[in-house]
Parts: C-alpha cells; structure tokens; sequence
C-alpha cells in the first residue's frame, strides 16, 4: 500500500525508484546534509539503507513511509517520510532531508505541511513527533511553522565526531492539528 498523487502548491511527491539511489546516496554522504543527522555514511551502507525502500509499505512499527520531493521542474530536491513508532499509541515520526542546492527555499516547511495532512487525514494518527539537532535551526523552524511544539531536550543524547549533541524534540497532537 502507498499514498500516491501527493502534491502541494511548488512540489510533487512520489514514490522512491530505483533511479533515486544516486540522490540517496548523495543525501546520506554530502556532509552539509548530514551535518545535523549523524554520522556521514559510506557509498556501500547508503546502498545498503536504500533496499529498505523496496520492502512493501505495510504500515508496521518502524517502517518509514517515504517519498522523494520534486520541485516544478521535477527535479528531486530531497526525501520525506514518516515511520509508524508506535501502533498502539498510532504515533509517527517526521523525518526529512533536503539537497545543499534546494534547502533555503521552504520546500521541507511545504513538504512537511503535507505530511501531517497525511498522518492526521489519511492515517488517522493520534501524534505527530520529530526529533533534531538542538543546533539545527533550519529544522527546529520547518517543525515549529508547522505549528509544533518543542517538548523537550535530550541532553548529550550522541557524541558525534567528539561532540556531545543535544537532541531536540518536537511534537503535534492531531487536535492541535485541527484547530
């Protein structure tokens, strides 16, 4: 099962290809991009990582929901997803990471609106949460014009090439969504 036609005012949303291992690949080794998300991947491992996308879509904990985000010209401008934490408590996660060359532009604050739509309109979520570097305020913003709230910091939650990084963590209701 996938969510197909997703679209908003400047982007397209579409299933992940096979012809999206290059963009995956740049996404997970350009240290610009990864910066605020974690250690800098090899070649092999993104290739590892990129096979998960092909697994069938069952909305089980833990399996992320993605789609690549192109812009008008359809040009692949970055990845977007959420990941079902928890069924019990129907709670996802937001996840999102944008090319050097397309951040600045309010594409992952669009693409981020439209995942929520989803989460809340089209998979009934109860909770919508995102976690990022508490140095990294270009996210911090797209979540919060989202209208999330921060509830929390994870202090010295990973040590990242000899830096204790702070995690913060952001969150919606779907009542707050509705409103």
């Amino acid at each position: 099962m996938s969510i197909k036609n997703l679209q908003s005012n400047r982007l397209i949303y579409r299933d992940v290809k096979r012809s999206d291992l290059e963009l995956y690949i740049r996404l997970h080794t350009d240290h610009n991009v990864m910066q605020y998300v974690g250690p800098v991947w090899n070649k092999e491992r993104a290739i590892e990582e990129f096979e998960k996308y092909f697994e069938p879509w069952l909305d089980l904990e833990d399996q992320w929901l993605s789609y690549i985000i192109c812009d008008q010209q359809n040009m692949a401008v970055g990845l977007i997803g959420l990941k079902l934490q928890s069924s019990d408590d129907n709670r996802r996660e937001l996840g999102f990471m944008i090319l050097p060359e397309g951040q600045g532009f309010g594409y992952a604050t669009e693409a981020a609106s439209v995942m929520l739509d989803v989460a809340f309109n089209i998979l009934g979520s109860h909770k919508v949460v995102a976690v990022c570097d508490n140095q990294n305020q270009a996210s911090k913003n797209v979540l919060l014009k989202n209208m999330f709230v921060q509830e929390g910091l994870l202090r010295e939650q990973f040590n990242y090439n000899g830096r204790w990084v702070d995690d913060a963590i952001f969150s919606i209701l779907q009542h707050e969504y509705e409103a």
